[in-house]
Formats: structure tokens, C-alpha cells, sequence
């Protein structure tokens, strides 16, 4: 069987990955369903946390496990930072890209270009507590994007991109170079 070896597991090239999919629920919503449909269809297992049932076990156990549990991790980063973990100043994605990157795991970042954020951003209102909440998230954004970008060649989108081609492209090119790396030249 042919392995190939990254971080802290090796990647086998004839078996199906559980693919982690993270992002900012409630604006990314159209977004996560494209990158589990991109998962789906280029045959491994998307993990995506609406998909499971009631639990009595608390959400961030259920995550970190989960994401251990992965090989890969996609990050979709729009123009909200997102809900924070209840007694942290941390998104619930931010926690989940530092979980994956201890862990070892590839991670495929898709950040929503920097006009688009700051188009969005702007029309966000201060007398809806909701966004009144995502505007004071300002600072941690901007920090949380610098790290993604800092530590990955990521794939920018807007509103024009199909997210769902993008990320079965990343995918399929991610395996192409894993199988291609294994050839030894003669």
C-alpha cells in the first residue's frame, strides 16, 4: 500500500479521509454545504458539525475529538469571526484551525477576499446585538486571519467564486502531489 507521510499520520493514497469542514455558522452556511458536497464527490468523509445529533456531551469535547479523528481540515473564512466559546476570547473555527494545526492535520484555508470583507463588514449594524457582538469581534478577526495567511498558501474567494469547484480542485490536486511525491525517479 502506498504511504506518504505528513506531520503526525501517514497519508495513504487508495483509502477515503474524514475531511473536517469549519467555518463561521451563520453566515457561511450556502459555503460549508458546497464543501461537503465537494468531499462527498471526490469520495472521502466530510465531518460537519451540523450534521450530528443532540449530544449530551459539550460541544468543544465533541470538536476536539472530531478533529483528531481527521486527516484533513478546510477552513472557509468569510467576514465574521463567529461565535466565541463561551468564557474565551475564541471563534469556535479559530479553536478548531489551532486543534487540527497541533494535530497534525492538512488544512486547506479558503479566505474570503479583503474588498469583500470589508464591503460586508461595513453593512453590519451596531443596534442588532448579533452584529453589535461581530463588530466588537473586529481585532480577533483581523489577528485570526494574519495567522491562517502567515501559515498557509490559502485560496482567496468572493462572492463570484464557486467554492464548491475551488475545494474539489484543492482536493484533487492535494492527492495528485501526495501520489506524485511517492514516484521515485530512476
Amino acid at each position: 500500500m502506498e504511504a506518504i507521510m505528513n506531520n503526525n499520520f501517514e497519508l495513504q493514497t487508495d483509502i477515503r479521509y474524514q475531511i473536517f469542514i469549519s467555518s463561521a455558522f451563520r453566515d457561511l452556511g450556502d459555503k460549508r454545504k458546497d464543501a461537503i458536497k465537494a468531499v462527498v464527490d471526490s469520495g472521502h468523509i466530510p465531518i460537519a458539525l451540523e450534521r450530528f445529533g443532540a449530544s449530551h456531551k459539550k460541544d468543544i469535547i465533541i470538536i476536539e475529538k472530531t478533529i483528531k479523528e481527521s486527516q484533513i481540515y478546510i477552513v472557509i473564512l468569510g467576514h465574521s469571526y463567529g461565535s466565541r466559546i463561551k468564557g474565551r476570547k475564541k471563534s469556535y473555527t479559530e479553536h478548531e484551525y489551532d486543534i487540527a494545526k497541533k494535530n497534525g492535520l492538512i488544512i486547506l484555508p479558503f479566505v474570503m477576499g479583503e474588498k469583500l470583507i470589508k464591503s460586508k463588514r461595513s453593512k453590519l449594524k451596531r443596534n442588532n446585538e448579533e452584529e453589535k457582538k461581530e463588530l466588537e469581534n473586529e481585532e480577533l478577526l483581523s489577528k485570526f486571519y494574519t495567522k491562517v495567511r502567515d501559515e498557509h498558501f490559502y485560496k482567496p474567494w468572493d462572492e463570484n467564486t464557486n467554492l464548491e469547484i475551488e475545494i474539489s480542485k484543492s482536493l484533487t490536486q492535494l492527492f495528485n502531489d501526495k501520489e506524485e511525491s511517492l514516484k521515485i525517479p530512476a
